[in-house]
């Protein structure tokens, strides 16, 4: 019912609607389908609004990938990298993955150096002190 009332373009019936849900999987799932529509609407905003509302960590950053993806379709590249943060904020870096490489797939060669380097993310010599080729 959510996500029909947020098709059909009734954002703030669709979201009066997700919050009254009592039961936190149902009201989760509810969110996360409304922040979804809202992205598919191009209501970026309203969207990550929602995402963000998902109490849980792991589904707070599955919902805002979905957003961050839909947004960086349409080349909302500032929209995206907000909701990219966000998704880092919420603590699971690894879900970032999917709607950074949607938007650019050599987002990670840098990192992916770093490593093979045997450097830490700030530059300084990994904790062994060896770098992976020698």
């Amino acid at each position: 019912m959510v996500e029909a009332l947020a098709q059909a373009g009734k954002y703030e019936q669709a979201e009066t609607l997700a919050r009254s849900i009592t039961d936190p999987d149902r009201q989760t799932d509810a969110l996360a389908r409304l922040a979804e529509a809202l992205a598919k609407a191009e209501q970026y905003e309203q969207a990550e609004a929602s995402a963000r509302s998902i109490t849980d960590p792991v589904r707070q950053a599955d919902a805002l990938a979905q957003v961050a993806e839909a947004v960086a379709e349409d080349r909302e590249f500032v929209s995206a990298n907000r909701a990219t943060a966000a998704i880092c904020a919420a603590g699971h870096w690894t879900i970032v993955m999917r709607p950074v490489l949607r938007q650019d797939s050599t987002a990670f060669t840098p990192l992916a150096h770093i490593l093979e380097a045997g450097i830490d993310v700030i530059g300084r010599p990994s904790p062994s002190g060896e770098s992976r080729h020698g």
